[in-house]
């Protein structure tokens, strides 16, 4: 049975999670050195040691390696380039 491509977007999104967290927290560090906020500063660390960012996002990209892998077999044209389709989406995205 194959897979409706919204499921498989689904799943990738929600595998992205800990990378858009990662950014959000990239994000806070440079406002906060921006205007030096203590309480900012000790709330976003004590958040960094409650999450366990580095090895959820270390298991995403494990996840995201067998994901392209499981492509790889799946697709049987040789003259498919996931570069050019991906420029091209990406490119259809930017003109909407």
């Amino acid at each position: 049975m194959t897979q409706p491509i919204e499921d498989i977007q689904n799943r990738v999104r929600n595998h992205l999670c800990p990378f858009q967290t990662a950014v959000d927290i990239l994000n806070a560090f440079k406002d906060i050195s921006i205007e030096y906020d203590q309480e900012q500063l000790i709330a976003l660390i004590s958040y960094l040691k409650k999450t366990d960012l580095t090895t959820n996002l270390q298991k995403q990209i494990d996840w995201f390696i067998s994901f392209g892998a499981a492509m790889e077999n799946k697709i049987a044209d040789k003259s498919f380039d996931v570069e050019s389709y991906m420029k091209n989406l990406n490119e259809c995205k930017k003109t909407k």
